[in-house]
C-alpha cells in the first residue's frame, strides 16, 4: 500500500500533444480573427469582422489537393510531349 501511495502521489505532468497552430506573423487573417474574437458580441456589428469570417469560411471549405502548388508549376513550365507508339 505504500508503494502504492508512493506511485500514485507523484506529481508527474502528462505530455501534451503537438498542437499546428496558426500565429498572426504567418498569416495575418488569424491575427484579425483574434480580434474580431476579443470583441465579443460587438463583432457582430462590426463589418470587418464579418468579412474576415466569410474569408475565413471560404478558406476552409474550399478544396485543394496537397500538392496542387507544385503539380500547377511544373506542368506549365514543361512542354507537352506526344505518347509514345502511336
Amino acid at each position: 500500500m505504500v508503494a502504492t501511495a508512493i506511485h500514485l502521489g507523484r506529481d508527474e505532468a502528462a505530455p501534451q500533444p503537438a498542437r499546428m497552430v496558426a500565429t498572426p506573423q504567418t498569416d495575418p487573417l488569424m491575427g484579425e480573427l483574434t480580434r474580431c474574437q476579443a470583441l465579443g458580441p460587438a463583432a457582430e456589428q462590426d463589418a470587418k469582422c464579418d468579412a474576415l469570417w466569410a474569408e475565413n469560411r471560404r478558406r476552409f471549405f474550399t478544396y485543394r489537393p496537397a500538392d496542387c502548388g507544385s503539380r500547377a508549376t511544373q506542368t506549365r513550365n514543361q512542354p507537352a510531349t506526344k505518347p509514345e507508339g502511336r
